[in-house]
């Protein structure tokens, strides 16, 4: 079964799930058993299947765990492929927000030195962000309101802090900006009201440096 992997990059825990998760359904499709992680059968259901599905189930569970790093194969015993594959993608398909913004961060920082003339170091430094950056099921809107929370600055950490363990498709780009929108007039009047109270230190000062003369 290994040679039938041979093709796909184990998934380890980190990189691109949902590629990864679309080459081992086309794996499957191939081999004809892509329904064994559609159905909802559980490891006490296991008996009561057809032995054609039973034939099914395990030539799935065979190919997922093929296309498995080691370190995480575990996740691959004593279920069926159903339940293999809801778990996988429990864990690592829905990626929050703060996996996402740390990705578009390096995207942004990453600027080609000036004077360098090896685009293909770059190229390849480019390919390899976004090919790891989980964001194919991702609408335009959804990806606009991740770059927005990314290009705010540390004044805004409240807001970053409150998307960061979300997954982006659970909330939408106006309450990132209301959000937003409404610290900012609190950070105003916090700068407005520091501002008035060292003018008001400085005048103290000037005065009693006038009565001192």
């Amino acid at each position: 079964m290994a040679e039938l992997a041979s093709n796909i990059n184990l998934f380890n825990g980190s990189g691109n799930f949902n590629r990864w998760k679309q080459e081992v359904i086309d794996l499957l499709e191939a081999k004809g058993v892509a329904h064994a992680v559609s159905k909802d059968l559980r490891v006490g259901d296991a008996k009561a299947l057809s032995p054609e599905d039973q034939k099914a189930n395990g030539l799935a569970k065979v190919i997922i765990r093929a296309c498995l790093a080691p370190s995480i194969q575990q996740l691959a015993y004593d279920r069926t492929a159903y339940e293999i594959w809801k778990e996988l993608h429990d864990i690592y398909g829905v990626a929050n927000t703060a996996m996402v913004v740390n990705k578009l961060l390096q995207l942004i920082d990453l600027k080609m030195p000036s004077g360098e003339s090896d685009a293909i170091a770059h190229t390849n430094a480019f390919k390899f962000l976004t090919r790891e950056m989980p964001i194919n099921n991702l609408s335009q809107k959804q990806l606009e309101t991740l770059i927005y929370i990314a290009s705010l600055n540390e004044r805004f950490e409240q807001v970053v802090t409150k998307y960061g363990n979300l997954d982006p498709t659970t909330y939408t780009s106006e309450q990132v900006y209301d959000d937003a929108q409404k610290l900012s007039m609190l950070l105003t009047a916090k700068d407005k009201r520091e501002a008035s109270l060292m003018g008001a230190a400085v005048n103290n000062i000037s005065s009693d440096a006038a009565e001192a003369t």
